[in-house]
């Protein structure tokens, strides 16, 4: 079963997209850090897709009992780049969380419509 909801290009889409990730999954019975860590990886790609493709995005939860894929459309064509972030860096680490907590992730290229990011965790 999927959900989805679409944001716009704005600083608080990201606090959006946590609580949306957050009752998808809550609904769904995923344990507590499950939640934590997808809430957190969707905070992450919905403000890289806010900050560098400047468009809207649509945020879509696609769970079962045991996995949630979550993907963030954005309108931009480009991927991201995993950013060489030094210990000072004030940002530059999102795909580097995203590649730490998620069970897997990637981008889809989604042609004249831009990019799909996501990512997978367990319940």
């Amino acid at each position: 079963m999927d959900a989805r909801t679409s944001l716009g290009a704005e600083a608080g889409s990201a606090a959006a997209a946590r609580r949306f990730v957050a009752d998808v999954l809550n609904q769904r019975g995923f344990s507590k850090s499950a939640i934590e860590d997808a809430v957190l990886l969707a905070s992450e790609a919905v403000t890289n897709a806010v900050l560098h493709a400047g468009s809207s995005v649509d945020v879509v939860v696609i769970a079962d009992s045991s996995m949630a894929r979550v993907e963030v459309h954005d309108a931009h064509p480009s991927h991201p780049v995993m950013l060489a972030s030094g210990a000072e860096a004030t940002f530059g680490r999102g795909l580097r969380v995203i590649e730490a907590l998620a069970g897997g992730w990637g981008v889809d290229d989604r042609g004249d419509r831009g990019k799909c990011v996501w990512f997978e965790v367990r319940s």
